[in-house]
């Protein structure tokens, strides 16, 4: 469990990621720590593109 915000450090995050998917998890559930929408919207920017990329 990740317990720090995601977009604090992008690329913390996504290695986390990977770290899962490598284990065969293929879900991740994230909170806002902001405004919904602006979360919403830089998650969708920084990290889903990304995230797409392992599989």
């Amino acid at each position: 469990m990740v317990s720090r915000p995601i977009l604090a450090d992008v690329d913390v995050f996504l290695a986390d990621a990977a770290e899962y998917a490598e284990l065969g998890i293929d879900e991740i559930q994230v909170l806002p720590d902001r405004h919904p929408v602006t979360f919403t919207e830089q998650v969708a920017e920084r990290i889903a593109p990304r995230v797409a990329e392992l599989g």
